[in-house]
Formats: C-alpha cells, sequence, structure tokens
C-alpha cells in the first residue's frame, strides 16, 4: 500500500511541475500525461473476467477530467482529492436493501451542511448474486438523467469491499412511511403526486429505459413534499444511438415500447401479469406498477391478493362497496383502466394517461415547475420520516465510521469499470 501512494504522489508532483497558473486541466493534457499512467496491481490479487485487459487499473483522475482542477491535484498528498469515504461523516442509517445500506451523510469539515444520502453496496454480494451489469447500469442511469422528479447522482466512488453511490438527500423520506402514518392521501394531493411521476416515467422512456420497479418505497419526498424517483438498479436500459435526451428536447421515435426484453425481476407485488407470460414485455408493464401506486394512496390499500405463486388470485377493487363516499369517478375510471389485468385493454398510451379526465384540472407546465403549492407530508425532523428501525440502529453507523484506513483506496476494478463519479467539488 505504501508503495502505492508513492508512486501517486511521484506522478502529481510530475503533474504540477508541468502546470503553472492555470485554474483547469484541459481533456488533452489529462490524457497525455495521466491516462496511460496506471498503477500496477499483483496479478493474483484478482480474477480478470477479460484475460486480454491490461492487469492494472487507472487513477480515478482520468474519469473526472471534467470537474477537476488543478488545485485538486496538488492536494493529493493531503487525501484531499481523491473522493472516498473519508470525506464524509456519517450521520444515521436510513434504509436498507439487498446489496447494502443507505445513510444520511454530509461532508466534512464543508463550508456548507448539505446533507446527501450514501448508498454503500457490498462487492461480494454483488459478484455472488452476479448483479455487477445492473449496478453499472443504475449508476450510468443516475449519472445522465435530468429530469426534476428523478434522483440525480452527486458522487460515485469504491473501495476494496464496497460501491459508493452518492445522491441528494430527500428528507421528507419514502412514499410507503407516508402511506403506512397517513393510511390513504387527499384525491387532491394524489393527483398531484401522479402527475409529477407521470412526468417521470415518461422521461424515462422516452430514453428507452423501463424503470421495471415502481412502489411506494422507491418513490421520494424532498423538503417542500414533491416526489423523487429512485433506485434504477433493475431498470432496464436499451442501448440506442443517440445519447440520453435534454429534457426539452423532442421525444425520441425509437421508443422502447416497440423493443422487448424477458427478464423476470422487480418486486412480485407491483409486477405486470404478462411479465411471467414468456412472449416478452416494454415499457408499458411500467404503467400497470403506476396503477398500483395510484390505488394505494387513494385507498391506502392494495389492489390484490396475489399468491405463493405470484399469481393474482382475487382482486379487491370494489368501488361500489367500499369508495363512493371518496373517490370521484374519474379517479375510478383511470384506475380501473389502468389495473385491467388484460393487456389489451389496458390503458398504456401515455398520451391517453395524460389527457385522462382524472387529470383536467392540471396545469402540466406548473407541475413540471414545481409552481404548484401542495400539502406537504413531511415535516424538518428527519427522525419522523425515516423508520426507526433504520434510525435508531447506531451499530451500523459505528461499522461504516470504524473502517480501516488502508481500506480507503479509491480504484476502479475490473467488474466495475469507469464507476467513479465526482459533480460537485469537494469544497473545505
Amino acid at each position: 500500500m505504501g508503495s502505492i501512494i508513492n508512486k501517486i504522489s511521484e506522478k502529481c508532483s510530475e503533474l504540477s511541475k508541468c502546470i503553472k497558473n492555470k485554474n483547469e486541466l484541459s481533456s488533452s493534457l489529462l490524457n497525455n500525461n495521466i491516462k496511460n499512467n496506471f498503477i500496477e496491481k499483483n496479478n493474483d490479487s484478482h480474477n480478470y473476467k477479460n484475460e486480454n485487459k491490461n492487469k492494472c487499473y487507472e487513477l480515478d483522475l482520468i474519469y473526472m477530467d471534467n470537474y477537476t482542477t488543478i488545485s485538486s491535484y496538488k492536494k493529493i498528498n493531503n487525501n484531499n482529492y481523491f473522493i472516498s469515504l473519508k470525506n464524509f461523516e456519517i450521520l444515521k442509517l436510513i434504509g436498507a436493501g439487498s446489496y447494502g445500506k443507505v445513510f444520511l451523510v454530509k461532508i466534512k469539515n464543508s463550508k456548507n451542511s448539505k446533507l446527501y444520502a450514501m448508498k454503500i453496496l457490498e462487492k461480494e454480494k454483488i459478484k455472488k448474486l452476479k448483479q455487477s451489469d445492473r449496478i453499472l447500469t443504475e449508476r450510468e442511469i443516475l449519472e445522465k438523467i435530468d429530469h426534476p422528479f428523478i434522483s440525480k447522482l452527486v458522487y460515485a466512488f469504491q473501495d476494496n469491499d464496497n460501491l459508493y453511490i452518492v445522491t441528494d438527500f430527500m428528507s421528507g423520506g419514502d412514499l410507503m412511511h407516508k402511506l403506512i402514518s397517513y393510511g390513504r392521501i387527499s384525491e387532491n394531493l394524489v393527483k398531484v403526486y401522479a402527475a409529477e411521476l407521470f412526468l417521470a416515467i415518461q422521461y424515462l422512456h422516452e430514453n428507452d429505459i423501463i424503470f421495471r420497479d415502481l412502489k411506494p418505497e422507491n418513490i421520494l419526498l424532498d423538503i417542500d413534499g414533491h416526489l423523487k424517483l429512485t433506485d434504477f438498479g433493475l431498470s432496464k436500459k436499451f442501448e440506442n444511438k443517440n445519447s440520453f435526451q435534454n429534457i426539452n428536447d423532442s421525444p425520441s421515435s425509437n421508443k422502447s415500447l416497440h423493443k422487448k426484453t424477458f427478464s423476470i425481476c422487480g418486486t412480485y407485488q407491483y409486477i405486470a401479469p404478462e411479465v411471467y407470460n414468456g412472449i416478452g414485455y416494454g415499457d408499458e408493464i411500467d404503467w400497470w406498477s403506476y396503477g398500483i401506486v395510484l390505488y394505494e394512496m387513494l385507498t391506502g390499500k392494495f389492489p390484490f391478493i396475489i399468491n405463493k405463486n405470484r399469481k393474482i388470485i382475487s382482486t379487491n377493487i370494489n368501488w361500489r362497496e367500499k369508495y363512493d363516499n371518496y373517490m370521484s369517478p374519474e379517479a375510478k375510471d383511470i384506475l380501473f383502466k389502468l389495473l385491467d389485468i388484460n393487456i389489451n385493454n389496458r390503458l398504456i398510451d401515455e398520451n391517453e394517461i395524460k389527457k385522462h379526465k382524472f387529470f383536467n384540472d392540471i396545469n402540466w407546465d406548473l407541475i413540471y415547475k414545481k409552481e404548484v403549492v401542495i400539502e406537504n407530508l413531511s415535516n424538518n425532523i428527519i427522525e419522523n420520516n425515516f423508520d426507526k428501525k433504520y434510525i435508531e440502529n447506531e451499530e451500523e453507523v459505528k461499522k461504516v465510521i470504524n473502517k480501516k484506513d488502508e481500506e480507503y483506496i479509491n480504484y476502479d476494478d475490473n467488474f466495475f469499470d469507469n464507476f467513479s463519479y465526482q459533480k460537485e467539488q469537494i469544497l473545505t
């Protein structure tokens, strides 16, 4: 480890001698001076999936040329340049998933008190379950998407044991926590939530992405009560010659509705029936899950009973008996159409969904600009917006805080190439 640090220091010393009185390093200079300089790695310490790959790993420096200044390079000997766990103060555990946990964090010694959500994913679990490609897809999507109702990547890095994905912190918690607390949500507020969610899903589909895991747990609330879609670990990104669209660009004509995938994945209560039939599916399955989420918000209940074989055996949709007192005819109609088990009869056309009479009083421009005044279900007390089993778990926080210094080194191994990313510069 000492030799690695020495070589890093030598390279940075050489670089600093060549560059003076410049505010920013050009990409060409970066490529010429750093890109081909590697730190040799013990070949026995890794099993490389590609035998033709050079058995080495590159400095994270080359992956951040759009955001890095010379002053950043000069700080490398003080461990201030490479983004790593040491840059963050771990505050609270706020969630957990199949491959790791999510923590509330902030930058150490920072000039501002901005909070972030840090997802820590265990490499061994990911490799054992052969989920590396999905994690890299999530990382790519989070970096490239640009939408007001979708989470955005701020930092990504890795060390010997874990991958780290850092996004803006949504202080309102997730929608599931609100449904547990409130039971159901007023129809007026559901309309706004449904409109924000619609715009997020439509944007993903325009960029050839099927979300595939739409559920209340993956819908976050910001400090003002607006929605943010998160967790793209199960998303499908179809290959397309076009890059990700800007939100103001015209929609792609090559939509994933005309493409199919065959993987059975998602949270089974929210998976559309046709996913199991083996003939393939497209982005229309997200509108089935969308209908279920709308139903849960309006009623506080789940619309179907599903057996152990993950088949729908009965439905709870009985409007006349249960919901006449508080659900409008328009709400009933859109739910009936979104939750038709027969896909040939189901409402899946995005233009028709947007024009449905349920949204008649929605101003879509104001929704997109977040200029609609809504009831905020959250409050400023973070502990009230997250599950106590996470917030009160101090042991998990201590495990991260007590991580050994030698485990901090930030590099890209062969399973997770080009993982590192830095949107915001660390200011101390």
